[in-house]
């Protein structure tokens, strides 16, 4: 068996993107907007084509390219021509903060160009920090891998890194991203934890750890142990380059299942679940090329499927709330919610282009999104086929209530009291000389009758609380920025 030699090589370019996702506050999602507008974001439009340039360091993206490369029902959901429509609502704001990453063997300069965040439908929101390294061409390519391996983690205990900015001073990413970089979000982020959970804050996010997007070009030909390490951010152990495999054959197995080798050697795509990696040897125009569609049409088929993801697990983590028996309307909310989801955001084809589509269907794949979604089908057919059993029942029991009370009012023959209805009744008289059966018969009447307007003015509420609830359920899920 082959043994795997690491050669240690340098960097030419090296640019990031910071993914984190979080649940915004219920009914927040307007005030959210709002507030970032006041704090410099805009909303993002592609038919702003002064744009192109502004958010992405030397790099642009094309607008008219990036809507073409997708099918229009995407573009709906992506690139929404309204700010109170349905879709993904992004706001922006350029930054060029710089400041310094610090590990024990090494110091990353980087900046921050920009930062997105996405206001989505079912109260979820996207941060995306956009960060270049700045003396990447100092940095070995293990240091490199380093620092994205430990800027994604949000908190680390025992930590040996820190981050200088502006003559601060933070150990802890989290507090560098919401205290430095972007204050303005944290008090719209909920915090609500998972019950009977002791650290889980945001139970249907794997992990607290940001999603990466990283496009590194190299100063040397690409091997399998590169890509390798790129798609595990293998960086350093003790002190040494690192790859967290030994055997030569499993790498180039790994290589062929989940790379995308469509331009290798000279570039190699890699879809996996902690992010997406693109790593080439490609420098000047070529690279720029890469770049822009790194930022345009990769950018959003990640963030699309990472939604996707999300949204399928905050599902399953509703269903697993449910009490089933007690929780009715709780169970029409989910039904809602998943057929909403199927209906308008779910798409198994999102690009036009050929290479679009095979690096999304490895995403997805890598995501789980497919399983997931299963899983989430077979949940509706389960809710659906409680439903009816509880409509059937509910149904049934009323039907023997008002069976029970046409066989006894026949039996009785209601005529004992009725016929004297339409004529002037003295109650007293007549009340003092019913017999046993003729009283029965009265309580029969006037329960039904009470009955009766009770179970209207109960489905007139019903109908009309059922109508509100769902005008709130559309405004959480399907229009996030609805007034």
């Amino acid at each position: 068996m082959e043994e795997i030699e690491l050669k240690e090589k340098k960097v030419n370019n090296a640019i990031f993107q910071f993914l984190f996702p979080f649940s915004i506050l219920e009914g927040k999602e307007d005030d959210t907007a709002s507030k970032l507008k006041e704090n410099g974001y805009q909303w993002f439009r592609l038919d702003k084509l002064e744009k192109e340039d502004d958010y992405y360091g030397q790099y642009e993206i094309d607008h008219e390219d990036l809507e073409n490369y997708y099918l229009p029902f995407t573009n709906r959901i992506l690139f929404p021509k309204e700010e109170d429509g349905k879709g993904f609502q992004r706001y922006t704001k350029a930054l060029g903060n710089k400041s310094t990453f610090e590990a024990p063997s090494y110091s990353a300069d980087f900046v921050i160009h920009s930062v997105d965040i996405f206001i989505c439908p079912y109260q979820i929101g996207l941060l995306n920090v956009r960060v270049s390294l700045l003396n990447e061409s100092e940095l070995t390519y293990s240091e490199v891998l380093d620092f994205g391996a430990k800027f994604r983690v949000m908190e680390e205990l025992n930590s040996i890194t820190r981050i200088q900015h502006e003559g601060q001073s933070f150990e802890h990413v989290q507090d560098y991203i919401f205290e430095a970089v972007i204050p303005d979000i944290k008090g719209y982020m909920s915090y609500k934890s998972e019950k009977n959970a002791y650290f889980e804050s945001f139970p249907f996010f794997e992990d607290n750890r940001l999603y990466v997007q990283t496009l590194i070009s190299l100063d040397d030909n690409i091997t399998d142990e590169d890509v390798y390490r790129l798609g595990n951010l293998d960086g350093f152990y003790n002190d040494k380059p690192y790859i967290s495999a030994h055997n030569k054959e499993f790498v180039q197995a790994y290589i062929q299942d989940k790379a995308y080798i469509r331009w290798a050697p000279y570039t190699y795509i890699l879809p996996d679940s902690s992010g997406f990696f693109i790593l080439t040897k490609q420098t000047g125009t070529e690279f720029s090329r890469i770049a822009n569609s790194f930022y345009g049409e990769f950018y959003y088929g990640l963030i699309l499927t990472l939604f996707h993801k999300i949204v399928l697990l905050k599902l399953e983590n509703n269903y697993s709330e449910i009490r089933i028996e007690q929780d009715t309307k709780q169970v029409e909310k989910l039904i809602h919610a998943i057929n909403t989801f199927s209906s308008n955001y779910f798409f198994f084809e999102l690009a036009t282009h050929s290479e679009g589509k095979d690096i999304f269907v490895k995403l997805r794949d890598r995501f789980r999104v497919e399983m997931l979604y299963e899983d989430t089908r077979n949940t509706l057919e389960s809710l659906y086929q409680y439903q009816d059993n509880f409509t059937t029942k509910q149904s049934s029991s009323l039907l023997q209530i008002l069976t029970l009370y046409s066989v006894i009012t026949g039996i009785l023959g209601m005529n004992l009291i009725v016929e004297n209805l339409d004529k002037n009744i003295n109650w007293t008289e007549t009340i003092d000389s019913l017999s046993f059966f003729e009283y029965f018969a009265l309580f029969v009447i006037v329960s039904g009758l009470v009955i009766s307007v009770f179970l209207t003015i109960r489905y007139i509420a019903v109908w009309f609380m059922d109508k509100r609830e769902r005008k709130k359920w559309r405004r959480q899920i399907e229009y996030p920025n609805t007034k």
